[in-house]
């Protein structure tokens, strides 16, 4: 194996495990912005889910007002 063929391997797994260090990052404030649209109930039930039903700003009217 050469030189060239080590580097572009170790810098291959280098970037794939910097990738899913950011996607880990990236899920509270998925999270977080998901459920700006939920009411308590639905982040109890479902805290992944996305809710298609109501994608409105009421819920956050709402927290932002109490």
């Amino acid at each position: 194996m050469t030189k060239r063929r080590k580097e572009t391997i170790r810098s291959a797994i280098g970037n794939s495990l910097l990738t899913i260090l950011a996607f880990i990052y990236m899920v509270p404030f998925y999270i977080a912005f998901i459920n700006t649209f939920k009411t308590e109930r639905d982040i109890f039930d479902s805290p992944m889910g996305i809710p298609f039903r109501r994608l409105t700003f009421d819920n956050l009217i709402r927290t932002f007002n109490s």
